[in-house]
């Protein structure tokens, strides 16, 4: 009656699965089917009886490495982790669920839209986007990885800019966020210049609207107004790339002589410097006043009938007509000992 049993069972196997076939001794030959090994190799254990597969194949649940395969999980299932008998990984273009892969476009590229972890790309992961048009949701102009907003790749993995109404730290001094020029930021952030003026032996500087000063020149002969910091270590190399003047507090106006430059602080302070010494305090002056540098001295002048020259050791003063005033001088110096200085005053006269 057991052995009638046994048959029935076999027989329903193998109605079942028409690759499987009985075993050799099926009455002798049984397994545990909690012990895998309770059947000798190749066979293995199903329903309690040891079975071999009539021809080596994927998908019989035995991996055999001698015919190239990696793995066999018996199923035709290919978004599991084992695929065809080979092992999925991310990049075959299959898209591993399991593994938990989210795209699999059949590359190992971090800069497209499905990155070589088989996630998809977004703003904010840190790695830029390039296969995106300009102009499309996609698209990244950069991407720094991190939340903040306030430098120079924002949270929208757009490249900061002037306008885009976000005060970029340590770039901008404002962003108001719009195009209107005259109001109280400028188009250019704070970073445009007010003001130039050129020297010769001493090159030149500009203002910018942040009160900085920037100054550059030859550098041959360590002629350069503001070769401070690593260029004043290498005298004999050209640069015209324009170099913060440091130490200054905020400035509202610059003047030159081709060999000196100097400063004019909110209050009124004078600082000036040449390429070869820092920026020092040397005047103070109404803070009203302007001025300009004239052979070596500062010339100052404003709303009044006087014009003042300042040195180091004496004050010299002139006075124009009633109801006349200087309110515009220029001053140019060729080269040494071959110096230029016209007045304009209010009422129209130039002098000389």
């Amino acid at each position: 009656m057991r052995l009638m049993t046994t048959l029935l069972t076999l027989h329903a196997l193998v109605a079942c699965s028409a690759d499987w076939i009985a075993p050799i001794t099926p009455s002798t030959t049984s397994c545990e089917i909690s012990d895998p090994w309770s059947c000798p190799a190749p066979l293995t254990c199903v329903q309690g009886y040891c079975l071999r597969s009539d021809e080596a194949r994927c998908g019989d649940g035995i991996v055999q490495s001698e015919l190239g395969e990696e793995c066999d999980d018996a199923n035709g299932e290919s978004f599991d982790r084992c695929d065809n008998c080979s092992v999925t990984f991310c990049g075959d273009g299959v898209i591993q669920r399991q593994a938990g892969e989210l795209c699999d476009d059949g590359n190992r590229q971090d800069t497209d839209g499905c990155t070589s972890n088989c996630v998809w790309s977004r703003c904010g992961d840190g790695i830029q986007r390039l296969d995106a048009a300009p102009g499309s949701s996609e698209h990244e102009a950069c991407d720094d990885g991190n939340a903040e907003d306030r430098d120079e790749c924002t949270n929208a993995c757009e490249t900061a800019r002037c306008g885009d109404g976000w005060v970029l730290e340590d770039k901008e001094f404002c962003d108001d966020g719009n195009d209107i020029d005259d109001d109280a930021c400028s188009n250019t952030c704070g970073l445009g210049l007010t003001s130039v003026v050129m020297g010769s032996t001493c090159g030149g500087c500009a203002l910018t609207e942040r009160g900085q000063v920037l100054c550059w020149g030859l550098g041959a002969t360590g002629s350069q107004c503001g070769a401070f910091g690593d260029l004043s270590t290498t005298p004999t190399q050209a640069t015209h790339r324009p170099v913060l003047v440091p130490n200054l507090p905020p400035v509202e106006a610059i003047t030159t002589d081709g060999e000196k430059v100097c400063a004019k602080i909110e209050d009124g302070a004078i600082w000036c410097w040449n390429h070869s010494s820092t920026p020092r305090h040397v005047h103070t002056i109404a803070p009203g006043l302007s001025m300009v540098l004239f052979d070596g001295d500062l010339l100052t002048y404003g709303n009044s009938r006087v014009l003042t020259r300042l040195s180091s050791d004496r004050q010299q003063n002139w006075v124009f007509d009633e109801g006349d005033f200087p309110v515009q001088i220029e001053a140019y110096a060729k080269q040494k000992g071959r110096k230029h200085l016209c007045i304009r005053t209010e009422q129209g006269r130039v002098y000389c």
